[in-house]
């Protein structure tokens, strides 16, 4: 019965983008929770993923008059420069191109992973903080949807809003969807929470290289996702095919 359950609850419509299926969801979270506690624990102590503290601590340095405080426009610019290129990449890439943006999304990534592993020791922690607030930002800006519900896959809180509200009106209101969605929820956070763990002991034993896991995992999802995209393609091309010999039949 459990199983039943968590079948339904990761249940994926065949018919729903393959960017936007949940399994695709938790696998992006989990590189979120890698990412927060990678730089939290290398990199000053820092969480780079979201920019709230960011501009909490500008504001509370400018008001002191403490020139320190430009040092916090570097991670704000680099999530605005995430933000700003993946929507242009969205925009430049036609439907006729071989791979979608969301595919070139995931190549950026994979990149940048690869060089902040290879940085020399002692790079500065600003250069790395940058590199993951850039890369959260272009991921939080293009995946935006997991079994059709809105999520993070940086952070949480939005996220555990959503799961407890989901989660009173299923158990309150008794609407099973609502807690099916709940448990979607959770899913994601929990994907959130192995993120941070396994970065935890990856990070122990295997320090700045530890970051090739979470290049590992969005190369795997490209591929994943670009099979996908060809095989549909495909089938798409054989039906047409097959509806253009059954007119020319009749």
């Amino acid at each position: 019965m459990q199983k039943n359950l968590l079948q339904k609850v990761l249940d994926v419509s065949g018919e729903m983008p393959f960017h936007e299926r949940l399994r695709v969801g938790l696998c992006l979270t989990w590189v979120g929770g890698f990412l927060e506690v990678y730089t939290f624990l290398l990199h000053g102590g820092v969480f780079a993923n979201a920019q709230t503290g960011n501009l909490l601590l500008l504001a509370i340095e400018t008001s002191r008059g403490n020139p320190h405080a430009v040092y916090y426009l570097l991670p704000i610019g680099a999530f605005f420069a995430g933000v700003f290129i993946s929507e242009w990449i969205r925009n430049r890439q036609t439907a006729q191109q071989s791979i979608v943006w969301q595919h070139t999304i995931l190549l950026v990534e994979a990149a940048v992973f690869l060089v902040i592993a290879l940085l020399p020791k002692g790079t500065d922690d600003a250069v790395v903080i940058v590199a993951v607030a850039f890369v959260c930002a272009m991921q939080f800006n293009t995946f935006r949807k997991a079994h059709g519900l809105a999520y993070a896959s940086t952070f949480c809180t939005g996220n555990l809003r959503s799961a407890v509200e989901n989660l009173f009106y299923g158990v309150f209101r008794h609407h099973p969807e609502r807690a099916k969605t709940a448990g979607r929820y959770f899913s994601v956070i929990g994907a959130f929470l192995c993120g941070t763990m396994t970065g935890y002991w990856f990070v122990t034993f295997w320090g700045q290289l530890s970051i090739l896991l979470c290049a590992a995992v969005v190369v795997v999802l490209f591929v994943a996702m670009k099979w996908r995209c060809k095989k549909r393609k495909c089938c798409a091309e054989q039906s047409r095919q097959q509806a253009g010999e059954g007119a020319q039949k009749s």
